[in-house]
């Protein structure tokens, strides 16, 4: 099962102040993911259900190494205290690595972070016009945030991981990645 997770699907979106204008929001919506990652990571469930998989819509991902890094410093230090020790066996990151991945429209930092995050676990979003998107420029934000890295890697983010993630098979894929 692969659960959809639109920027954390928090009931309501990331501010600082009542007064704050909606820029802050728009600038911390990655923290809704953030909160709902490493929820997930120390619930106990990826080891319940070793199928399960999450996938970040919308979140972007260069904030995932330091979250990944964090978690696994808590889980370490203080898991006996912490609430996990007898439900999180295994380091967050190696949890991570099977089960969460993430998506992302208009992230350069996190690309040039890929080792970081693992390759295996990123996919390439686009969205129709909303007030944060790259469209009707998709194409060419993609191809500028993504010039530096080899073919075969970009093949895997923009299709062969979400095939992969998703039990698509290339039957029913025109040659170019698009369904039929």
């Amino acid at each position: 099962t692969v659960i959809a997770m639109h920027i954390g699907s928090s009931s309501r979106m990331p501010s600082t102040s009542a007064d704050a204008p909606p820029a802050v929001g728009s600038t911390i919506t990655f923290a809704n993911c953030c909160f709902s990652m490493v929820d997930w990571l120390m619930s106990g469930k990826f080891e319940q259900f070793p199928n399960l998989k999450v996938m970040y819509a919308e979140g972007q991902i260069g904030w995932i190494p330091y979250i990944k890094e964090r978690a696994d410093v808590v889980w370490e230090e203080n898991r006996a205290w912490g609430g996990v020790a007898d439900k999180v066996h295994r380091p967050p990151s190696e949890l991570f690595a099977e089960h969460v991945y993430g998506c992302f429209f208009d992230d350069a930092f996190g690309l040039r972070n890929l080792d970081a995050i693992g390759l295996d676990n990123v996919l390439y979003e686009t969205d129709y016009p909303h007030s944060d998107s790259t469209w009707p420029k998709s194409r060419e934000v993609g191809e500028a945030q993504m010039g530096h890295l080899e073919a075969d890697v970009v093949e895997r983010i923009v299709r062969r991981n979400a095939i992969e993630l998703l039990g698509l098979t290339d039957e029913g894929l025109w040659p170019g990645g698009g369904a039929r």
